[in-house]
């Protein structure tokens, strides 16, 4: 058995899990600043000393979440979303208005609209505007996100002969901050469940940043 199935590496990963999860959480309600040590621990079920054996502080704790969070998106979408693309649209076949918001709307429904996680996406943007160190690191962070968003997409894009017209990470970006106001202004509106309506300026932006490729 190797030291990482061992029952003490799993007990560990166990709390860190959920230690991730309480934060989350509390983060969400409360906001970093105000969300205490033990608040957290409570939460999660364990003491102040499984906390610090895991994380050296709070905002260790916080691009933790990040980290967790963005990664368990990923893998949602790596598993659905070449089939999506080839499904919606297939070689050969026109760019329509109509196969990029099946496109749109079938990708986004892979991701939740969650309060939980809109509430502590502002609230780490709002830690990164206010404290320059960790602004850099925020900034570090989102950079490598949207690398690699924007390789999954470009790549899923160039198996259909599509592509976008400006570079991926660019269209990536402003495909994430068309989706993020989509997803205040759902949330806002009380709902939980992305519909072409709502989706209505990503599916526009998407269909302005992509082209077939020519025939060679």
């Amino acid at each position: 058995m190797s030291q990482a199935d061992s029952p003490a590496a799993r007990s560990r990963e166990h709390t860190r899990e959920r230690l991730i999860e309480a934060a989350f959480e509390v983060f969400a309600e409360i906001g970093l600043k105000a969300a205490s040590v033990e608040q957290i621990t409570e939460r999660a079920g364990f003491t102040r000393g499984a906390f610090y054996s895991n994380f050296e502080s709070k905002v260790e704790l916080f691009f933790a979440i990040a980290d967790e969070k963005f990664a368990r998106s990923t893998e949602g979408l790596q598993a659905g979303v070449d089939a999506i693309f080839a499904e919606a649209l297939p070689a050969g076949h026109p760019l329509t208005a109509d196969a990029v918001e099946e496109i749109v709307t079938r990708v986004l429904g892979l991701t939740v609209v969650d309060a939980n996680w809109a509430l502590f996406e502002a609230e780490f943007e709002a830690l990164a505007l206010r404290d320059d160190e960790i602004a850099v690191r925020y900034a570090g962070h989102t950079h490598e996100a949207v690398l690699a968003l924007a390789a999954l997409l470009d790549g899923a894009l160039s198996r259909i002969d599509v592509r976008f017209r400006v570079p991926a990470e660019q269209a990536t970006r402003m495909l994430i901050a068309s989706y993020n106001a989509a997803m205040k202004a759902q949330l806002l509106a009380g709902e939980t469940q992305s519909s072409a309506e709502s989706l209505a300026d990503v599916t526009a932006l998407a269909l302005l940043l992509t082209e077939r490729m020519p025939e060679a």
